[in-house]
């Protein structure tokens, strides 16, 4: 039992402090554990949140060709940022970006081998999910887009790194084609 000592009186009623200096000292440690404690729970609930807002959906083969209303494999010929600073890739901030691609393979909708078309649409790289958005090497990419030119709703895949969606859709298509 920790020592006790009388300290005031109010009213008739003494009243005791059961701590001395030590058992004060050994306290204040629990509630600074207790502190780390909490700060930890509280980083476990706010950067999973923070993680999967950088996380990026990718579909399902089937539902890529399903879903989509164009779907071909495409290489940019010409990208027009605006404004002009956002051509350099440390660029942080909002911009237009406009790119004639050229069709490589047109698996779904109306476009051939050689047939070229445009995409427009924002972009912002001052996000911490974005610094490389708007950027690209030149080589084909898979891309699914819907509405009227310039096609604003578009969405592109590299074949490089989404090499099992790009073998499922192809997959999918042979398969449809040879039904």
């Amino acid at each position: 039992m920790w020592p006790t000592r009388p300290c005031g009186d109010a009213g008739g009623v003494h009243f005791i402090i059961q701590a001395d200096a030590a058992s004060r000292r050994g306290l204040i440690q629990a509630l600074d554990a207790v502190k780390i404690l909490a700060a930890l729970l509280m980083s476990m609930t706010v950067w999973p949140s923070m993680a999967s807002a950088c996380q990026f959906y990718t579909p399902s083969p089937d539902v890529l060709v399903e879903e989509s209303k164009n779907l071909v494999i495409a290489h940019p010929v010409a990208i027009s940022n605006v404004p002009k600073v956002a051509d350099d890739p440390s660029y942080r901030g909002e911009f237009r970006q406009t790119i004639l691609w050229e069709v490589v393979v047109g698996w779904k909708g109306k476009l051939k081998p050689g047939d070229r078309f445009t995409t427009r649409r924002m972009h912002n790289r001052s996000g911490m999910c974005s610094p490389g958005a708007g950027n690209y090497s030149g080589d084909p990419l898979l891309i699914t887009f819907s509405g009227d030119e310039p096609y604003a709703e578009f969405d592109e895949y590299s074949i490089e790194l989404h090499r099992d969606l790009f073998k499922g859709v192809q997959d999918l298509l042979i398969r449809r084609t040879s039904n």
